[in-house]
């Protein structure tokens, strides 16, 4: 993804990642400011924005509970920018971002120097690097996921996974870090066409998964959260067997299922993007975390098939139940 206009803060232009992104976009409009960035580029809508910010604050974050899904094992996220060009539509940024806007942080070193200083501290943190963005999504990306690979190296029980629904998978470094886990969210083609525009389709992230696989890459797929409007059996079936294929040549893979849950916030903005939607056929029921989701018969019954048509290969795990 090329954004239409790039936003830098004065404090950060020096830095290399800032250097990165004006040389892998070259076209881009690119502004040096302070300015707020709508302001910049009135004409444009945010998901078309991108800025570069200096990172200030806790780059690593806990998970909530609700979201881990490793037993006994500690789980948190990077916070090393927030939003993505993806428009999901069911995407909890839509209520939780403080910005409309994509934003990256470009002072990596300093980053990588927090993570290198938590992982001391807990040396079997698994890490999420694209809970709140995606590392994948621009272009020029390289040297903020190889500076964290660097990381990783110096601690053999650390794990970091990096999630994403983009395919520029020539961004991520080689040979394939032993302790960095590429996972790709996944949903059916139908569904991933009228709900995650603004993404690559599901036949690219296939095809790059596969591609992965063959690299040696440790992989996961996430199919999180699920959707289940009428007729979701027929179309996860298909996505279930075109997975089975794409980890063919995998040695290592897991898979994490979650159905769609949402504070009521979230699912009141679906409702309210569209009143006939699909995606929210039959009553939301509040769950034991005070978040809304899908009756639990239900959830259960798409959790069961969908393990069901996946297989034993690899192991499967479930969040948000």
């Amino acid at each position: 993804m090329t954004p239409a206009g790039l936003v830098i803060r004065p404090e950060v232009a020096g830095e290399s990642l800032v250097r990165a992104a004006l040389a892998a976009m070259p076209a881009v409009q690119a502004r040096v400011t302070e300015a707020e960035a709508r302001a910049v580029f009135p004409g444009l809508a945010p998901w078309r924005i991108l800025v570069l910010d200096r990172f200030k604050g806790e780059l690593v974050k806990p998970l909530a509970p609700a979201e881990c899904s490793l037993a006994g094992r500690p789980e948190a996220f990077l916070a090393c920018g927030v939003n993505c060009p993806g428009r999901c539509r069911y995407c909890f940024l839509k209520t939780c971002a403080t910005v409309p806007y994509p934003v990256f942080y470009a002072n990596v070193a300093d980053m990588a120097a927090e993570l290198d200083a938590a992982l001391a501290a807990a040396p079997d943190l698994y890490v999420h690097l694209g809970h709140i963005l995606d590392p994948l999504a621009y272009p020029f990306l390289a040297p903020l996921v190889g500076a964290f690979a660097a990381v990783l190296e110096r601690h053999a029980g650390a794990m970091m996974e990096l999630r994403t629904k983009f395919t520029a998978i020539d961004l991520l470094p080689a040979p394939p870090p032993a302790n960095l886990r590429v996972a790709f969210s996944l949903a059916p083609a139908p569904m991933a066409r009228r709900y995650e525009p603004g993404t690559p389709g599901v036949k690219a992230r296939l095809r790059a998964l596969a591609l992965l696989a063959r690299r040696g890459y440790r992989l996961g797929v996430r199919l999180d959260p699920v959707l289940l409007p009428d007729g979701w059996e027929a179309d996860y079936a298909a996505l279930c067997a075109d997975i089975r294929a794409a980890l063919r040549a995998a040695e290592d893979a897991d898979i994490v299922l979650g159905t769609l849950r949402g504070p009521p916030a979230l699912i009141g903005a679906i409702r309210a993007d569209d009143p006939g939607e699909a995606l929210r056929r039959g009553e939301f029921i509040r769950t034991r975390d005070g978040k809304l989701g899908y009756p639990r018969p239900l959830r259960l019954r798409a959790l069961r098939f969908l393990t069901e048509r996946l297989g034993t290969r690899f192991p499967i795990r479930t969040c948000g139940e």
